[in-house]
């Protein structure tokens, strides 16, 4: 019979295709596994016992020859191989090699005193926000793939730095690996809310890697609920600034619940974060915020909050609400 032109020389298939590895017979198979049936290790099935192949595969070459130049023969079963294992990051070196960039980078002479200006609780060196961000993408491009141990030990690593910008670059490194942040990371950023003092520290904080969690995980919403009745003025504040995604998202029932909760607060940097961010709620919905403000007015309101809030709102509105506003200011003591 004149053999087909597709089947390759050495094939054992007896399918017209070429270079077809060979199928193992069910003789050889029968004799590899009765060679194991006694093998250690080996899995029972019924009355059957054969080897755990699971760190093996079958070689379906008819070369004897490998690629490793090793002679094995045809139908002979290999050890996988296993992937390398990631490398870890040396933390020490990260922080270090983060901190030099952050000291190496020229700086424009500052005109005012910055760390005033910020409320900063360190000094401040006074980079700008474009030189920060070309920092962290630096690094992002150079470890893409870190996990969130990896990235919580870093961000860990810098905090406690001595300039303002050392903070800052642990915050946006938080930020910059946003997707793999879970609950260790959320335990994190909550033990730095009463430290990150100063507007600067604080919205960066909680309008960065905290909204980020809050977003991705509802849950967390509860928490900054509770952040409201904090006696720290700063966690107030930055229950506020952890509503950054769900306004952006156009979600506002959640903000608003948030906010009226702190319409009343006598710290002024409080009274400024509320307004802030119902005027941001009323560039998303103008009717439901003036709904909102004049549902609450003959309270009273902190002029901060009404004013802050109504910056975008007719010369007649605000007018309105400045007639109908009752609130009085506390006691100077």
């Amino acid at each position: 019979m004149r053999a087909h032109p597709w089947r390759a020389r050495n094939s054992a298939s007896v399918y017209p295709r070429p270079r077809l590895a060979p199928v193992m017979s069910a003789t050889r198979l029968n004799t590899v596994i009765a060679s194991w049936i006694a093998a250690p290790g080996a899995r029972h099935w019924g009355l059957m016992a054969v080897p755990d192949l699971s760190a093996f595969m079958y070689t379906n070459s008819t070369n004897p020859r490998t690629a490793a130049g090793r002679s094995i023969p045809p139908g002979a079963f290999m050890a996988r191989r296993s992937p390398p294992a990631p490398v870890g990051l040396d933390v020490a070196d990260a922080r270090i090699q983060l901190v030099e960039q952050i000291r190496r980078v020229p700086k424009a002479p500052p005109t005012i005193d910055l760390q005033s200006y910020v409320g900063s609780p360190v000094p401040v060196l006074g980079l700008s926000v474009p030189q920060l961000r070309r920092i962290l993408k630096d690094f992002w491009r150079a470890h893409r793939d870190l996990d969130e141990k990896s990235v919580n030990a870093l961000a860990r690593a810098l905090w406690p730095g001595q300039t303002f910008e050392e903070k800052i670059v642990a915050i946006g490194l938080l930020s910059q690996y946003e997707k793999v942040l879970g609950d260790a990371s959320w335990a994190l950023t909550d033990g730095w809310v009463d430290e990150a003092t100063g507007w600067g520290l604080s919205d960066s904080l909680a309008a960065g890697p905290v909204a980020g969690m809050v977003r991705s995980k509802p849950a967390r919403f509860r928490a900054i609920l509770r952040w409201t009745r904090a006696t720290n003025l700063w966690r107030r504040r930055a229950s506020t600034y952890a509503l950054h995604r769900y306004v952006r998202a156009k979600e506002l029932d959640r903000p608003f619940q948030l906010l009226e909760k702190l319409l009343r607060d006598r710290e002024f940097w409080v009274q400024r974060a509320v307004g802030t961010w119902l005027r941001e709620c009323w560039k998303v919905d103008r009717k439901r915020t003036e709904k909102f403000l004049v549902s609450h007015i003959q309270r009273g309101l902190p002029p901060v909050v009404v004013s802050v809030a109504t910056e975008r709102a007719s010369k007649a509105f605000r007018a309105r609400l400045r007639r109908m506003n009752t609130w009085k200011r506390a006691p100077k003591r």
